[in-house]
């Protein structure tokens, strides 16, 4: 009786074993099928009130969570971070500014603004948190016009510059997000810019700024005092302690639309939504989003002393192999990161110059993925040389780090939550069938 028992264990076992190889192979073709924004929104596991909406991861530029990434809206007011990202990058904070009538013409009085008057001088410091955190649509029109010299000119600086981080979906007419059916973005593209727009301190300092006195000027004779206007790091019931800065925006056509970055323990996050149909669905929706990704990922920094170094003999010639910097690995939350291990794989070592090394990263065995090792000089320091067949720029950097963790994604992570939870079921059910049927086998025997 007990060998025939060990056998149905056995059998039930490699049962379940073998469905979940078939959950595996699933995961991997949903990550393929769920790249259109309509299957996206089918197996949304967060029900968000927002037509599209968008969390990247900001060390990889992962996409941890994603709800029609790809579809056009207007951006409304948010398009400033990307006037913000092209002034830091072009003007000093003591810049002084001179508006045009162009300047001021082209925005409505109704909307955002602080009054700036003709020829009124200002610096760009002041200007810009005038425009993040009052949302000043005149003091966004002086900041493009400082930076390219007249409007038109920027609109085609933004376009440039999106196309630069690898925007795919976004035309932009003007600094300020206000209407025009021809300005349009998607939240994917927001995501590239808010990513590449906190890599700076100076724009991180400004948005979450809780209010800034800007200084007297030739037309103003009092000092203009800007309030934040984005509630999750304030005094409000929307505060979360996770958010650091963000940015809203709004117009009828628009709708209600933030941008949000935001960290939890190592995990740095940027968020978007859009189209939002009340105000204080943002941040709700906002909320839920992080209580998602920071229940189900994390980062590990692994330390490249850690990884270690790889010797190879060439020609009788010892030359070794070690990475150039530190890097992120994001893993499930629940993973145990003592079980990363790591693994050289030298190839071409007919020479040194054509040497090159893989350092394969495993967790508890399995494969995550591979980064490009560099040759090492007899300090222990990367060789500089410019025949080095492994690039050390800070861009070959980021490439390697967003392979990796797209290799570790679709290797870990896969299932939406509802068929994790749907498959789980399932393989239960049938399970369970199975092992009742086997269990009267073993009555009958």
């Amino acid at each position: 009786m007990k060998p025939m028992r060990k056998k149905l264990g056995l059998l039930v076992l490699g049962f379940l074993l073998f469905f979940n190889n078939i959950c595996f192979v699933y995961a991997e073709d949903e990550d393929t099928l769920s790249s259109t924004s309509e299957t996206t929104t089918t197996n949304d596991p967060l029900l968000l009130n927002a037509s599209a909406a968008i969390v990247m991861d900001v060390k990889t530029g992962n996409i941890l969570y994603e709800k029609n990434i790809h579809e056009t809206y207007y951006p409304a007011s948010i398009t400033k971070i990307l006037t913000l990202y092209l002034a830091l990058n072009n003007l000093d904070a003591n810049d002084m500014l001179t508006a045009s009538s162009e300047d001021i013409d082209t925005v409505s009085r109704t909307s955002s603004h602080i009054a700036i008057d003709y020829d009124e001088e200002l610096s760009a410091q002041d200007l810009e948190y005038a425009m993040m955190l009052a949302s000043a649509n005149d003091a966004a029109n002086v900041l493009a016009t400082g930076v390219s010299g007249d409007l038109t000119s920027f609109a085609t600086l933004m376009n440039e510059t999106c196309a630069a981080l690898g925007c795919e979906d976004s035309n932009f007419t003007n600094a300020n997000g206000l209407e025009d059916e021809n300005h349009y973005t998607s939240a994917y593209d927001m995501a590239l810019i808010m990513r590449a727009l906190v890599q700076n301190d100076t724009a991180v300092e400004i948005m979450s700024t809780i209010s800034y006195t800007m200084d007297t000027t030739n037309k103003q004779d009092e000092n203009r005092v800007v309030a934040n206007g984005f509630e999750m790091i304030k005094n409000t019931d929307f505060y979360d302690e996770r958010v650091i800065c963000g940015k809203n925006g709004y117009t009828p056509s628009a709708g209600y639309t933030s941008v949000a970055y935001a960290q939890y323990g190592n995990l740095e996050v940027v968020m978007v939504v859009l189209d939002e149909a009340e105000g204080d669905y943002r941040y709700t929706d906002l909320s839920t989003m992080m209580d998602y990704v920071f229940g189900e990922y994390k980062t590990v920094v692994v330390s490249a002393s850690d990884v270690g170094t790889y010797t190879a003999s060439i020609s009788g010639e010892d030359v070794t192999f070690g990475l150039s910097t530190d890097f992120s690995i994001l893993l499930p939350y629940s993973a145990d990161e003592s079980l990363l291990t790591y693994e050289f794989q030298a190839t071409n070592l007919d020479s040194v110059e054509s040497a090159t090394a893989l350092v394969n990263v495993y967790l508890d065995g399995d494969l995550l993925g591979s980064l490009s090792a560099s040759l090492m000089n007899d300090s222990g320091s990367v060789e500089s040389s410019s025949d080095s067949s492994v690039s050390t720029t800070s861009d070959a950097t980021v490439e390697e780090e967003v392979d990796f963790q797209t290799a570790l994604i679709n290797n870990l992570i896969g299932l939406s939550l509802i068929d994790k939870l749907s498959l789980g079921v399932l393989i239960f059910v049938i399970g369970l069938k199975v092992f009742v049927y086997l269990r009267k086998l073993l009555t009958i025997s």
